[in-house]
């Protein structure tokens, strides 16, 4: 059966990697997705399920109808308008920042289900040693690889902007997907093959928040990339409040394993068997 859910590029056929993740993981939960819409045939009618991004925003909830229920969801560090915050029924967020900046019981689940990931992914048998450079999906473009790698030391660039695993072309966005590609400058893959890059990596150095999340889920150590400014730094607060550390951000692999080595080894590893409990439909974990 399908949800009525909602993420940042639904529909697009070039997707940013924390977002391309939401399919994967609702059909490791038993459903898939759908856009929100007034259908019968999904299992919340009337309604729409968030369960990755920084979509507690009122510039993100505007754009959708009707009950909102929140699962993974983290804030973007401001408050939100009645209008909003009434529609919306939280099961679980991202991160403790998230539970005070909207003032919720302080038991509400946490965790990003990009932690999940191991569980539907599973881990390699070795790793490749790599050290992979994951840029912000905005910023890809505006540093040539070349460029790129000798600053940061890395051996390899990833693209955050990955290709869907299924779906029909639109013709009206055709121009801009292929844009995204172009600006990446690397071989397109699609989501599972960038997880598993992630998973098999030596070290990643990531400006892409589920970059972070992925390759702590996996284990492989990391670090936060100064790319010249960060995306929203809320959202990376609301993280290094989760994992129970101070994250800083570096521009080169060295710095980021000296980071790693002094504070990131010590990261916690939320509790995501709890976020489970508090999804809100029926689950049939299929394995991976």
């Amino acid at each position: 059966m399908n949800l009525g859910c909602h993420y940042w590029g639904q529909g697009r056929f070039v997707l940013n990697l924390g977002d391309a993740l939401v399919p994967l993981i609702l059909e490791h939960l038993g459903y898939g997705c759908q856009a929100p819409a007034k259908s019968q045939t999904v299992g919340n009618p009337g309604r729409t399920l968030l369960i990755i991004g920084s979509l507690l925003d009122d510039a993100d909830l505007d754009r959708l109808d009707g009950p909102i229920d929140v699962w993974g969801c983290g804030w973007r560090g401001r408050p939100l308008a009645s209008r909003n915050r009434d529609r919306l029924h939280i099961h679980a967020v991202r991160g403790p920042l998230t539970v005070r900046g909207l003032e919720l019981p302080p038991d509400m689940p946490v965790g990003d289900p990009g932690f999940l990931m191991p569980r539907i992914i599973a881990p390699p048998r070795h790793r490749n040693g790599q050290r992979l450079v994951l840029p912000h999906c905005l910023r890809i473009g505006r540093t040539r690889i070349d460029e790129r790698l000798r600053a940061t030391g890395a051996d390899r660039v990833l693209s955050p902007w990955v290709l869907r695993r299924q779906g029909r072309l639109r013709p009206r966005t055709l121009l801009q997907d292929a844009r995204r590609l172009l600006a990446a400058g690397t071989r397109p893959m699609g989501p599972v093959q960038a997880v598993q890059a992630i998973a098999g990596a030596g070290f990643v150095l990531t400006g892409s928040l589920h970059g972070a999340i992925l390759s702590h889920a996996y284990g492989t150590p990391w670090a936060a990339y100064d790319d010249l400014g960060i995306d929203t730094p809320a959202k990376w607060q609301d993280l290094a409040t989760l994992l129970g550390i101070d994250i800083a951000l570096v521009r080169s692999i060295r710095e980021g394993e000296a980071w790693w080595d002094r504070t990131g080894q010590w990261a916690a590893i939320p509790d995501m068997d709890a976020m489970l409990r508090a999804f809100p439909h029926p689950r049939t974990e299929m394995t991976g």
